[in-house]
């Protein structure tokens, strides 16, 4: 597309967005309105995740037709891939690290059209990483039309755990010890006292984790966790929660079911509202941001749960789910931002970032100063500018 101040640019994502909940349906009615066309409704496929929709233009395919030809080639063998082996789909979880750590090399096309591409080297000193300056960016610095990943082979073995701690605080410093020690699960997930009631049927704080590899490590590495959850108290469960997470709810539990109470049919005159302010932090963080933001949310008459499933060496991230019942009208837009505002403020005041992994976009765009500061904000803005004078790239995103 060239590049100009009267056409703009905007790259769709299949990405489960709670903080876009809002925004979803405006972006694809702009699409329309731009002439788009529906290339991939997701939902019509029969995946979990119902919520992504690829869009564009006969223009565009007929311009770019070997960009579109290798988008629909890689979607055509990840949607393969994933049908066929759920297995392998599931494995990017803590110890194999978020995208951005798999990322080695990529090619981005730039606001004036060029293509720049990074070299897919294991590192590098020669000047910055230029991976970093588009992941996370949301298109508005340029469009990966191609990355090369770093890939792991498949496990020999897996080995599971389930464990029920007295509260949040105790399961917080087994998981702080566990990665203290240098023991690496696949995943590592801890629900709050709330999750743990509703979701587990459980008094106390729920930890569940998973050990893959060879044999023999992942036998030391259970042992020693398992020894570490016992010092603080730590009642065994078995690997039944964890396997069964693993295997029948590591999709479906992020979309509750509406016979849920929780999640049902509203009582009439009334709508749900939900949202998930995720941020991250150091473990003594995790745990005040919780208590935090259980106390603003009580007292605005929301249900709030929480779950900790990405965990490093030093800390880890809360994905905190709101849900409340407000009456039609007015009201519960304001209820939603007043709830979303406060948890902002509420991360940025105890040291976390304002969000780990769903993304800012237009909603959250407004406390990006909080995040980069003064100085931060202005040399991303500069570095904007610089790239885009035309602004044609998602405009409005991360607050620019």
């Amino acid at each position: 597309m060239a590049p100009s101040s009267d056409s703009w640019v905007s790259p769709f994502s299949n990405c489960f967005d709670l903080s876009g909940f809002f925004s979803r349906t405006r972006r694809k009615c702009s699409a329309a309105k731009l002439g788009m066309r529906e290339l991939v409704k997701f939902a019509d496929l029969g995946f979990e995740d119902v919520n992504g929709t690829v869009i564009t233009t006969r223009s565009f395919i007929a311009q770019q037709r070997d960009v579109a030809t290798r988008f629909m080639r890689a979607f055509i063998r990840g949607m393969h891939r994933y049908r066929n082996d759920k297995e392998y789909s599931k494995r990017v979880l803590g110890k194999y690290g978020k995208i951005t750590e798999m990322v080695l090399g990529m090619e981005v096309v730039l606001p004036n059209g060029k293509v720049m591409r990074t070299k897919a080297v294991p590192n590098s000193a020669a000047g910055p990483n230029f991976n970093y300056l588009f992941m996370g960016a949301e298109g508005t610095l340029g469009i990966i039309t191609e990355a090369t990943l770093r890939i792991s082979p498949l496990p020999e073995a897996r080995r599971f755990a389930g464990l029920l701690f007295s509260d949040l605080p105790a399961a917080m410093n087994a998981a702080r010890l566990i990665m203290r020690r240098g023991l690496r699960p696949a995943f590592m997930r801890i629900s709050d006292e709330l999750e743990t009631t509703y979701f587990h049927k459980r008094e106390g704080s729920q930890m569940i984790l998973m050990f893959d590899g060879f044999s023999e490590l992942c036998d030391v590495e259970l042992s020693e966790a398992l020894a570490v959850a016992g010092s603080l108290g730590a009642r065994e469960l078995g690997e039944a929660p964890s396997r069964q997470w693993w295997e029948q709810k590591r999709f479906s539990i992020a979309f509750p079911s509406s016979t849920h109470p929780l999640f049902g049919v509203p009582t009439p005159g009334h709508i749900r509202i939900s949202g998930c302010i995720d941020s991250a932090g150091t473990f003594d963080y995790l745990v005040k941001v919780q208590r935090g933001l259980g106390e603003i949310t009580r007292e605005m008459q929301m249900f709030l749960g929480a779950h900790f499933s990405h965990f490093y060496p030093t800390g880890g991230m809360i994905y905190p789910t709101f849900v409340a019942e407000v009456k039609k009208g007015p009201e519960c837009a304001r209820a939603y931002e007043e709830v979303w505002r406060r948890g902002i403020e509420l991360s940025h005041n105890l040291g976390g970032t304002i969000n780990h992994h769903h993304g800012i976009g237009l909603n959250l765009g407004k406390f990006m100063h909080l995040e980069l500061g003064e100085a931060g904000m202005e040399t991303f803005s500069k570095i904007k500018r610089a790239m885009d004078p035309n602004n044609i790239m998602n405009p409005g995103k991360l607050g620019l």
